[in-house]
């Protein structure tokens, strides 16, 4: 393989860049989530022409049974490895037989929940997709001490690319699964599959060594400080799900299928983007824990990077949301259309208390990240059930919206306040990324709306008919008019976005710039193009 000619210098004007390997996680983060992008959006678009709104409904419900029994999972192994990573082959072995003693259980206690749960929610197939979902328990825990390594030696390009890879592989067999007709079954099966390749990679990646002897001696330290990780992943589960549990109980399956869907497209930048972003901050951070001013110079950088794609881009989605629907998917799905647009509004700041709670978990803050989630819940629930019991989908949508709006900013102040920081810095990170999305976004709908769909679409057709008679009989006047609105609100949001991101944040700007031009001259060395 060849490599590019020569390291980049430093971009002149840029102080204290991002630097190292913490920021070339981030930049394979955002490259990560630029590719998996691509493949779960193309999936999703598949899987929404198969499938029926119920098939959504049910793999949403299925899920807060799921997650409820993985939180025995969820004893905090991963994360006390990356603080312990100077000592990881001492606590590897007790670690891994931990983890698989919680996925052992967390499988029996999935297995002894499905009827219960179909006979509560009234939805006699979930007891079939619920014992599938068990058997993926097992295999999740078993990743977690190679995972864990990963992340301890911040080797971010391995654990992207092979992320990436999953999302790839899982989206394909899904699509398979559903063009034969499994149904709900083709968003569970594929987890089995791609959880055994996922165990095979990170293994032989990391070489991490265990021992057959479980050390039980030292379990006990490590469920001792994974208590509060235990109770942190309760109230969490009861924020990422709730909404689901409450919709399904006072609302049919094609209306839960509706909302999941709409929370599907909506959050899975988050999910990849701010779920990478935590897998750099931590293993970053802890490396600075005695070096408290170098260690909050990184989260704040690293926070305004991620806001200046994040933010724009969930703004920019809510505004094309009405296009996008009826361009890419079947009329069954137009319920969405408010849904997503409330979602990403509220989607747009989720990146902050994630990082936040880095910082905190850096510093052994562990039962502070737990009030904090405990208090979370109560809000949550106060917002969600009278949304769900007043609005069904479209109020349980605003209300979730409305509650990370509320305490994303809120979590994020709690992190920075012990060193000294407060509400100055939460601002100094969003309100460039908020003015420059919704200078954008604002631009898109502008432009959007100023666009006739039957007039240009009849232009269109008749362009195309012209050129290539045989094509033309089979594009729809609305379809092509809904293209040339969401290009036009494409060209507008971008004028006005890149001339803002420069005024506003020409440093964090810079720094992107230059780890992508450093990314893609790596990308085109390897393959030979210089």
């Amino acid at each position: 393989m060849s490599s590019v000619a020569a390291k980049r210098a430093p971009v002149p004007g840029v102080a204290a860049p991002l630097g190292g390997r913490a920021a070339s996680g981030l930049a394979w983060s955002i490259l990560n989530l630029l590719c998996v992008q691509v493949a779960g959006f193309v999936g999703n678009l598949v899987l929404a022409y198969l499938l029926m709104p119920r098939d959504f409904g049910l793999v949403g419900l299925t899920y807060t049974v799921a997650m409820f029994a993985g939180l025995i999972n969820q004893l905090g192994v991963r994360e006390l490895l990356i603080r312990r990573h100077a000592r990881f082959d001492l606590w590897a072995t007790p670690g891994m037989w931990l983890s698989l003693a919680g996925g052992v259980v967390c499988a029996l206690v999935m297995a002894g929940a499905a009827p219960i749960a179909a006979l509560i929610y009234g939805k006699p197939e979930l007891t079939g997709l619920i014992l599938v979902a068990a058997l993926t328990a097992p295999l999740t825990s078993l990743a977690v001490v190679p995972e864990a390594k990963l992340q301890a030696d911040m080797r971010f390009g391995l654990m992207m690319i092979y992320q990436a890879g999953a999302t790839v592989l899982n989206q394909s067999l899904a699509v398979l699964l559903a063009w034969r007709g499994f149904g709900a079954y083709s968003f569970i099966l594929p987890l089995i599959v791609v959880g055994i390749v996922r165990l095979v990679v990170v293994w032989r990646a990391t070489g991490v060594r265990v021992h057959w002897r479980p050390h039980l001696h030292r379990w006990r330290f490590l469920v001792v400080n994974g208590g509060w990780f235990f109770a942190t992943s309760l109230a969490a589960f009861a924020v990422l799900y709730g909404d689901y549990l409450t919709l399904g109980l006072v609302a049919p399956a094609e209306v839960v299928g509706l909302y999941y869907f709409a929370f599907l497209l909506a959050s899975q930048p988050i999910a990849l983007l701010a779920g990478n972003l935590t897998n750099v901050l931590l293993p970053a951070l802890s490396r600075l824990q005695r070096e408290s001013e170098r260690q909050m110079a990184a989260l704040l950088r690293s926070l305004r990077a991620v806001g200046l794609i994040l933010v724009p881009g969930c703004l920019g989605l809510a505004a094309a949301a009405d296009p996008v629907v009826h361009l890419l998917f079947q009329p069954k799905w137009e319920g969405c259309i408010p849904l997503l647009q409330l979602l990403c509004i509220g989607m747009s700041l989720r990146f902050l208390s994630l990082s936040g709670r880095s910082l905190m978990m850096t510093r052994g803050r562990l039962r502070a990240i737990f009030i904090l989630a405990a208090v979370n819940v109560l809000v949550f629930f106060a917002l969600v059930i009278p949304g769900a019991l007043l609005g069904k989908q479209v109020g349980t949508a605003m209300a979730v919206a409305v509650f990370f709006l509320l305490t994303e900013p809120i979590g994020l102040y709690i992190a920075l306040r012990p060193s000294g920081r407060g509400w100055a810095d939460v601002l100094g990170v969003v309100w460039g990324p908020i003015v420059i999305g919704l200078g954008a976004a604002g631009a898109a709908w502008y432009a959007g709306s100023w666009v006739p769909l039957t007039a240009v679409g009849q232009s269109v057709v008749d362009a195309v008919t012209h050129a290539a008679p045989a094509l033309g009989r089979h594009v729809s006047v609305l379809a092509a008019g809904r293209l040339v609105e969401l290009l036009a609100m494409g060209a507008a949001g971008a004028i006005v976005f890149f001339p803002l991101a420069r005024l506003l944040m020409p440093q964090t700007w810079a720094e992107l710039s230059h780890r992508a031009r450093e990314l893609l001259g790596k990308a085109l060395g390897r393959v030979g193009v210089r």
